[in-house]
Parts: C-alpha cells; sequence; structure tokens
C-alpha cells in the first residue's frame, strides 16, 4: 500500500543475491548463538520451544539455498515485554510465533558488504512467510528481474533502508532499518553470523505480521477510504484480490475533493476506488520516472519522480511501502 496526500486527480498516500561466503564451521543455530551475549534470550527460546528448533532446524539441513535469519535481540525481547504488560514472546501462540519467525528468515544470504553497497532494488528482501494469511501476492515483475541466483521471491517481504526513519543517514554504518508490515520498523545490527543455513544478523523487535488490506487501512487511520470501502463494498474484495497495489488517500485528500465517501453514489466511488489500485506488487524502491501501470478499472497511471517527491497523475507519495 502506498499513502498520498490527495486523489489520483490531486494528492495520494501509497499502501503497497550475491555469492555466500563459505561457511567454515557449520553449526546449528543454537550453537552458533552461544557466542553473541546479547542474543542469549532468542537462544533461550530454542532451548525451551523445540517446535521452534524443528522449524529453524529445516532450514539448515534439508536446503542447499542460503538463508539469512534475523535473531531478536534481548532488546527486543524487553521491547515486547513492555508493549505487551508483561506477557514474554514465548507466550505468543505457537503458530503466530512460527508466522513471525518464518518472517525473519530471509531467502537469500546476506552478508555486510552486499547490504551496505546493494541499490534500492536490492533492498526488497523476499522471506520465508509464505502462508495466504499473511502473503496474497507473488513476486511481481520488479522483484523477478532482481532475482539473478533463481532463489524464493513469493514469500513476502522486508524492505531495507540505510537510511533513518527522518531521513538521514545513520551514524552507524553497521545498522539499518528493516520495514515489515503495517509500515513498522525496526533496527537490524550487522553481525556476519554463521550458522548451517547461512548468516544471521540482530534486530531489536519482532517484525510485524501484514494484515489484510482493510485492516492494513484503517492501522494507518484512513478514516475517509475505510469509509469509501464501506459505502462501495469493495472491502471483501480487496481483502481477498490476489497480487495488487492500493494507492490510498489521506482523509485531507478526500475532503478536498468534495467528500465523495460520505457523498459520492456507490458506484462512482467503486469506479474512483478501483482506479486508485494497481494489478500488480509495486514497491517504491522499483520505480522509474516516466513508468505506467494498469489499475483494476484497467486505466492508466503514471509516474513522475522529481526533486520534489514521488507522483502519481497528480498525487503526491507521501508514505511509502505499506505492507
Amino acid at each position: 500500500m502506498i499513502i498520498i496526500r490527495g486523489l489520483l486527480w490531486q494528492h495520494i498516500l501509497f499502501l503497497p543475491l550475491i555469492l555466500f561466503p563459505a561457511i567454515s564451521h557449520a553449526e546449528s543455530l543454537a550453537e552458533a548463538l552461544s557466542g553473541y551475549p546479547a542474543l542469549s534470550q532468542f537462544r533461550s527460546l530454542l532451548q525451551t520451544k523445540p517446535n521452534i528448533a524443528r522449524l529453524l532446524t529445516g532450514y539448515s539441513a534439508t536446503y542447499s539455498q542460503q538463508f539469512t535469519f534475523l535473531v531478536p535481540g534481548d532488546d527486543a525481547f524487553a521491547a515486547y515485554r513492555t508493549a505487551n504488560g508483561g506477557s514474554e514472546i514465548a507466550d505468543i501462540p505457537t503458530s503466530e510465533l512460527e508466522a513471525i519467525l518464518r518472517y525473519h528468515i530471509l531467502s537469500r544470504g546476506l552478508p555486510t558488504a552486499q547490504l551496505l553497497t546493494a541499490p534500492p532494488g536490492h533492498l526488497v528482501i523476499p522471506t520465508e512467510l509464505m502462508e495466504e494469511k499473511y502473503n496474497n501476492r507473488s513476486a511481481g515483475p520488479a522483484l523477478e528481474l532482481k532475482n539473478e541466483t533463481g532463489d524464493n521471491d513469493d514469500g513476502q517481504v522486508v524492505i531495507m533502508s540505510l537510511q533513518s526513519a527522518a531521513g538521514t543517514r545513520k551514524r552507524q554504518q553497521e545498522e539499518l532499518d528493516v520495514l515489515s508490515g503495517l509500515h513498522r520498523t525496526v533496527k537490524m545490527t550487522l553481525l556476519d553470523g554463521e550458522w548451517d543455513g547461512g548468516l544471521f544478523h540482530m534486530v531489536d523487535g519482532l517484525l510485524t505480521l501484514p494484515k489484510v488490506c482493510t485492516e492494513t487501512i484503517e492501522s494507518q487511520d484512513l478514516t475517509s477510504l475505510t469509509r469509501a470501502l464501506k459505502r462501495a463494498s469493495l472491502g471483501p474484495v480487496l481483502d481477498t484480490l490476489r497480487n495488487v497495489t492500493c494507492i490510498g488517500p489521506t482523509d485531507d485528500a478526500f475532503e478536498q475533493a468534495g467528500s465523495p465517501d460520505e457523498k459520492a453514489d456507490p458506484r462512482d466511488l467503486t469506479k474512483a476506488l478501483t482506479f486508485h489500485t494497481l494489478t500488480e506488487p509495486v514497491y517504491t524502491n522499483f520505480l522509474a520516472d516516466g513508468q505506467t501501470f494498469t489499475t483494476v478499472s484497467n486505466e492508466t497511471i503514471q509516474v513522475t519522480i522529481n526533486a520534489t517527491g514521488i507522483f502519481f497523475n497528480d498525487a503526491k507519495l507521501i508514505k511509502q511501502n505499506v505492507l
């Protein structure tokens, strides 16, 4: 999802492989983590949750592909405890915790040298999170073109950035931001730790599992868009439609357009909302000036990129890659 400051006839909100170094001593993840004191609580989790240990063993013993695991550090455990009234990560229901950790498994071997020099298009990283509940999409043409190794592209993605949330380059070059579901970000510390499944780095929080389109829109406080989808009865359709990108107008955009979410005929709303839905997964990392996309209403939207920002038609993009 992409969030924009208007409607497309104004402004809008956008919802949306390198050679792996040889591992000389193939250790299990639990064994490899023993050398990293800041990862002690996740190592303990592996010891107390055999199903989690088995899940991760499956990515080391049965696959020839190399992976990168984002290990929740001790800070991630403390942050979860604080945000959840003292509950522990170990208290998360098993199926949900397994899904979260599959989201932490990147379908690439990603050493520090590669991550710090990669162009933006190589920082959209597929993961092993495949369930349709969290991943109603395939790779999409832009991401497929970047796949130089034949690795899995179909898992839900994370998006990495060397830029902080404020848009300034981080002072600590061994750190990157990792964007996950609902536009939530964690900090990744690059370790180049080695295990028999590939590499691991450390993150200071759990990645957030993506939700269906309507829940994602609500999480971004897009009240007018939520109302418009309900009046047009399009919410259930969008929640099950595969491989689309919603361009979500802000509340101000609806107001500037005369509040069509409240006043327009539902049929007209349907036309407008399908015009704001692209027929493929679109990540801003891959956008180019002059590029065009087809909408669900079978119309064309053009991208403009200049010194003032990114635009879809005349609508300015104000939030990128809301997964």
